[in-house]
């Protein structure tokens, strides 16, 4: 966690960082849940921009539209949260909590709930999509 902080810290600005995170399926044998965050410094020096990427589990947390041409809904998949302090963002505890689900496993439905309900809303002080405008929806 401490490399990883390091690392985020000493990002030039528009420099960018991928970082996998996830959690555990209930059964053995189920395949984990897997989320990549990017991580970019913004290049007014204004924190950083995280996007959360999802293709599973936990994709219920992310902003959906009705597809114009289809009728069907789209989801925004990569979930962005926009200026993200550079207090929070290097915040070890918070990368620490994020990383723990894969590493000590306790439950799938737990975890999810604790990502996304618990943990990126303190990056921005808001929840997953209220910082989602209308540009970036699906």
């Amino acid at each position: 966690v401490a490399a990883l902080v390091s690392r985020l810290e000493q990002l030039p600005p528009a420099g960018s960082m991928l970082v996998p995170a996830g959690w555990l399926g209930d059964e053995p044998d189920a395949p984990p849940s897997l989320l990549l965050l990017s991580v970019a410094r913004r290049i007014d020096g204004g924190g950083y921009d995280v996007w959360v990427c999802n293709a599973g589990d936990g994709l219920q947390y992310h902003a959906v539209r009705a597809s114009d041409r289809m009728g069907s809904l789209r989801v925004n998949a990569p979930a962005r949260l926009p200026s993200v302090s550079e207090e929070r963002a290097s915040s070890a505890a918070f990368w620490f909590l994020l990383l723990r689900p894969l590493i000590w496993p306790c439950g799938a439905a737990a975890s999810r709930t604790a990502v996304y309900e618990q943990l990126l809303p303190f990056l921005t002080l808001a929840p997953l999509v209220s910082r989602v405008g209308p540009e970036e929806a699906a």
